[in-house]
């Protein structure tokens, strides 16, 4: 997934992506490490501070300690929890943008997702180049 693309660019990260955008705070849950680890160290290369979580359990009460401008959810395709958990934050935190991680073959998923509020959407596996510019 990322990892593979992340690992063969590394050297090269800081001069693909998109222009540096200040002092966002960039949550990113997904229950896969090296996706998750990629993923913030991505955000953190464009300057943006990051952290992960696992599981969607703890988000609102993370959202709710720590002021997040972009949540980055992975929506796995059979799991109608992930895309609740979408609805549910965008009705509960308006001004965080949501963008939905979502796999390649499941178009009708990250539509789902757009559907229930997230701003955009990503289909796994993404380069660097696409996670930086959503």
């Amino acid at each position: 997934m990322l990892s593979t693309f992340y690992s063969s660019q590394h050297m090269n990260l800081q001069h693909q992506i998109a222009p540096r955008l200040p002092g966002l705070h960039v949550l990113v849950v997904d229950e896969d490490e090296a996706s998750r680890s990629a993923c913030i160290e991505v955000a953190q290369t464009l300057g943006h501070k990051a952290e992960g979580i696992e599981s969607l359990h703890p988000v609102a009460s993370t959202l709710d300690r720590i002021p997040t401008d972009i949540v980055l959810i992975d929506v796995p395709k059979r799991s109608d929890a992930n895309l609740e958990a979408v609805a549910e934050l965008h009705a509960l935190f308006p001004r965080v943008s949501i963008i939905a991680m979502a796999p390649v073959k499941s178009a009708s998923v990250a539509l789902s997702a757009m559907h229930r509020g997230a701003a955009d959407y990503l289909k796994k596996p993404f380069t660097v180049d696409e996670l930086a510019s959503a």
